[in-house]
C-alpha cells in the first residue's frame, strides 16, 4: 500500500509540474483526474462493500484449511488475513499471513509438524481497494478446528491381551435368550416359563433357569503426561495402536478421562478427537511417560 501511494504522489507531483509549466485545459483535466482518482477508487469499493458485504470462511477440508474470500465480482480480490493457529495438546499458538487473492490452503502440519487438534483463528482480515491505496476489514469467520489424526505405532512392550477376555457370568438384564443359564429358586415375579420343572420335582421346591451374559471386564487406556510435544506425538500413535488392538479382540473400552465408550470406528474417531483437544504436554519438564492399559471388573 506504501509503494502505491509513493506512485501516486510522484504522479501526482508530475500533474501539478506539467500545470504550472503548460496551464492548459489538457494540463488542467489531467490534474484534475489525478486528484480525483483515490477518491474514486474508494467510493466505487464502498458502494459494492454495502451491496455485498465482503467476509472471510474458514474451510476444512482433507485436514487442511482453505481461507476464502467472498466479495462482489467487481470488487478487486486481493487481500490478507493473519491466521492465529493453535496448538491445543501442546499449548501453543503460532501466526500466519496468507494472501486472499485466491483459494489458499493451510496444511495442518506445516506450522507445527506434529499430531493433534488445532483451533484456526482469523484475524486483521482486509481488503485493497481498485488503487490498492486504502484497505477495507473483513468480518472475520467463525474459529475452526481441524484434527491432524496420528498414525498406528506399535508398543515395545505388547500387553497380555488374554487378561482382558471375558471373566465370568453375571444375570442377564431383561431376561430374554442366553446360551448360559443358571439354576436359582422361584423368586415372586420371575415369568412361568423360566420354570425348570424337571429340577423343581426333584428338590421339591421352585427352580428357574436365569439367563446369563458374559461379564466385561472395564477397559481403559490410561497415559501419563509427556513432557515435550514430540513424546506426545508418540503417546498419540501408541493410544491408537492400542486402540485398535482393542477394537480387533472386540473389547469395548474408553480412552483416558474421556466419557465415550469406544465399541466401533465411528466412536474410536471421537474419542481420539476428544483426547487430541485436551493440553497433554507438562509446562516443566519432568519424567518420562507411559502408555498403558488399566481394567477392572464390572460391566460397561
Amino acid at each position: 500500500m506504501l509503494a502505491n501511494w509513493l506512485c501516486y504522489l510522484l504522479g501526482l507531483s508530475a500533474a501539478v509540474f506539467l500545470y504550472f509549466a503548460n496551464p492548459t485545459w489538457l494540463a488542467a483535466f489531467i490534474l484534475m483526474t489525478t486528484l480525483g482518482l483515490p477518491m474514486v477508487s474508494c467510493l466505487w469499493t464502498l458502494l459494492f462493500r454495502f451491496a455485498k458485504p465482503a467476509q472471510v470462511e474458514l474451510r476444512e477440508e482433507s485436514q487442511k484449511i482453505y481461507a476464502l474470500m467472498h466479495i462482489s465480482e467487481f470488487l478487486p480480490g486481493e487481500g490478507y488475513a493473519d491466521i492465529c493457529i493453535h496448538d491445543c495438546v501442546g499449548d501453543t499458538n503460532a501466526q500466519k499471513k496468507i494472501r486472499l487473492s485466491e483459494e489458499k490452503a493451510i496444511d495442518a502440519k506445516v506450522p507445527f509438524g506434529h499430531y493433534g487438534c488445532y483451533e484456526l483463528t482469523l484475524n486483521d482480515a482486509f481488503h485493497y481497494d481498485l488503487l490498492g491505496m486504502f484497505r477495507f476489514h473483513l468480518d472475520n469467520a467463525h474459529p475452526n478446528k481441524v484434527s491432524v489424526y496420528p498414525e498406528p505405532l506399535e508398543m515395545e512392550h505388547m500387553p497380555d491381551f488374554t487378561y482382558f477376555e471375558k471373566t465370568g457370568f453375571s444375570p442377564k438384564p431383561g431376561g430374554g435368550y442366553a446360551e448360559v443359564h443358571e439354576a436359582r429358586p422361584y423368586r415372586e415375579g420371575d415369568p412361568l416359563n423360566s420354570i425348570h420343572w424337571k429340577l423343581s420335582a426333584k428338590h421339591d421346591e421352585l427352580i428357574v433357569r436365569e439367563p446369563m451374559a458374559p461379564t466385561d471386564v472395564d477397559t481403559m487406556i490410561a497415559y501419563d503426561t509427556p513432557s515435550s510435544r514430540e513424546d506426545a506425538d508418540r503417546m498419540l500413535r501408541q493410544i491408537f495402536w492400542l486402540s485398535n488392538e482393542l477394537l480387533k479382540r472386540e473389547r469395548p473400552h474408553r480412552i483416558g478421562d474421556c466419557g465415550i465408550r469406544v465399541n466401533d470406528p465411528f466412536s474410536q474417531h471421537k474419542a481420539m478427537k476428544w483426547v487430541m483437544s485436551r493440553k497433554m504436554v507438562a509446562s516443566s519438564k519432568g519424567g518420562g511417560w507411559v502408555c498403558r492399559i488399566e481394567s477392572g471388573g464390572g460391566n460397561d
